[in-house]
């Protein structure tokens, strides 16, 4: 008898373990092509800000990082915004002289 507790307690203990593996984590650094067309939902070959930030768990720090890239500032990250590495340094809180 004590030894089916023993396993039915390690069963609990490791299957709620194996779902949470199972789980996909946020990317960072995932591949832009394959985003750009999964949250491109209007099919025009950039993404909006609206498109960019749906789904994400963080939506002001998604707001964030869409203007860090959207270098041309025309509210549309373009498949080359998405591939380009941030600026050395950038969005590490460092503070702009005068501030």
């Amino acid at each position: 008898m004590k030894s089916i507790l023993a396993v039915l307690a390690l069963a609990a203990l490791i299957i709620p373990a194996q779902a949470e593996e199972g789980k996909e984590a946020p990317k960072k650094g995932g591949n832009p092509a394959k985003m750009l067309k999964k949250k491109d939902t209007d099919g025009n070959g950039t993404l909006s800000l609206e498109e960019f930030v749906k789904g994400a768990p963080d939506a002001d720090k998604a707001t964030k990082a869409f203007k860090r890239k959207d270098k041309d500032s025309d509210g549309q990250l373009t498949l080359d915004e998405l591939k380009a590495k941030p600026a050395k340094g950038a969005g590490k809180g460092k503070k702009k002289d005068g501030e």
